[in-house]
């Protein structure tokens, strides 16, 4: 599994803590996840799964209108971020 790959886990698991708690998700849970979401820049997906999960990460962030996590996704998936 790639770095990015690890890092995605670590999202996904604390949003699903996140989403557990009762009453919804606390600020330190939100900030929790955006730590972890802070450091996707600094990697580059590298597997079949680091692309499909940024795509799914990507596509929900457009269909939730959260263009705040949505801008970060489309550069980090942009082709002109590995032009030589």
């Amino acid at each position: 599994m790639s770095d990015f790959g690890r890092l995605s886990v670590q999202i996904d698991a604390a949003e699903v803590i996140a989403g557990d708690r009762p009453g919804g998700p606390s600020f330190g849970d939100v900030m929790a996840v955006r730590s972890l979401e802070a450091q996707l820049p600094a990697l580059q997906p590298q597997t079949l799964d680091d692309w499909q999960w940024l795509a799914r990460r990507l596509a929900r962030a457009l269909e939730g209108g959260w263009e705040d996590m949505a801008v970060p996704l489309i550069r980090l998936a942009s082709a002109d971020r590995f032009a030589a």
